[in-house]
């Protein structure tokens, strides 16, 4: 019997242990968010895809019959951005509500084949965040949708999840990437480094 065949799990189990890196080959994965194929090092998608934002807001206030804006939800929100458009204009609008509202807007960047951003989707779908980050609104972008125009816009990082405090020109100003890829550590770096910019 050859030995060969036992050996090639070792190699295998090392590659699951580093950071997901977004760009291991100078390029950026322009397979399907739901696949694999552009990151064969990475296990197979834990999660569902990107998070839609009915399915972390939940029901929504209407706002009063006076006509006057209504208040800003005590918890966590989550926005999608158009699939298509300059994302310099596109953050440069979120951030003018956000501010409107006296939240910190954060730009994220994921993808449903890293496990950190895997567990963070969780973490916000089962609202065990809402208390921490309850001033927050956060748009996600999917790297591999959006890969490109990020690029364009300055927002390249080498690993992921990656957390962008854009200024007011919609550049940015602040960043941070996870470069732990056990899931648990992972949310809390998260976590810290997000609430390092509350009252910014």
């Amino acid at each position: 019997m050859s030995r060969s065949g036992p050996l090639l799990v070792l190699p295998l189990a090392l590659s699951v242990l580093s950071a997901c890196s977004k760009n291991e080959n100078t390029t950026v994965p322009q397979a399907p968010a739901t696949t694999i194929t552009a990151e064969p090092s990475h296990p197979a998608p834990l999660g569902s895809g990107p998070i839609t934002p009915t399915t972390v807001t939940g029901a929504q206030t209407p706002p009063p019959a006076t006509g006057t804006p209504a208040p800003a939800a005590g918890k966590l929100r989550i926005v999608e951005p158009p699939e298509e458009g300059d994302v310099l204009t596109i953050v440069r609008a979120q951030r003018v509500k956000a501010v409107e509202e006296k939240r910190i807007f954060v730009v994220y960047i994921g993808a449903p084949w890293c496990p950190p951003c895997v567990r963070f989707h969780d973490a916000i779908k089962s609202h065990e965040l809402d208390e921490k980050l309850a001033n927050y609104t956060i748009m996600q972008f999917d790297l591999d949708r959006d890969g490109q125009r990020l690029l364009a816009a300055g927002y390249g990082s080498k690993f992921i999840p990656y957390f962008v405090l854009p200024g007011p020109d919609g550049k940015k100003s602040q960043a941070f990437e996870v470069k732990i890829l056990k899931k648990e550590e992972a949310l809390r770096e998260v976590v810290d480094g997000l609430l390092k910019w509350n009252g910014k």
